[in-house]
């Protein structure tokens, strides 16, 4: 007798090369941050004009758990856990390389107890390079 069930199909280890491809899918989570982050709407800016070359979007659904998220300053009606705020993540396999990913306030509000995610690579933006002060 067959199974009906699909095994989850194992994935390759993700590799630094396979990081040149932006439609790679990779697997992140929350990072944590220190005291000099970025606060989260100069961090919303800075997401969309880097990679979406426009203005915030007004509403999106969150990559972790899918619930539609709102921006704050359009919508200030709006309950706090669905606020859209640029959270700091970092990839599952490579902490090092740490990113800002649009989330709703109630995913980026768990930090280390919130499962990592899938998300395309493309979709990442790297952390600004942090000001050298003399």
């Amino acid at each position: 007798m067959t199974l009906l069930v699909k095994k989850p199909r194992k994935r390759k280890p993700l590799t630094l090369f396979d990081l040149k491809n932006p439609y790679a899918i990779v697997e992140v989570r929350n990072s944590k941050t220190d005291k000099d982050t970025i606060p989260s709407d100069a961090c919303i800016d800075y997401y969309f004009k880097r990679v979406w070359h426009t203005p915030p979007f007004t509403s999106m659904d969150c990559p972790s758990c899918g619930k539609k998220m709102f921006l704050k300053r359009n919508n200030q009606d709006i309950e706090d856990d669905r606020t859209m705020v640029g959270a700091h993540v970092e990839l599952a396999n490579i902490p090092h390389h740490r990113y800002i990913l649009p989330l709703c306030k109630n995913c980026c509000s768990k930090k280390h107890a919130l499962r990592s995610f899938e998300v395309y690579y493309d979709l990442l933006c790297p952390l600004p390079k942090r000001q050298q002060t003399a």
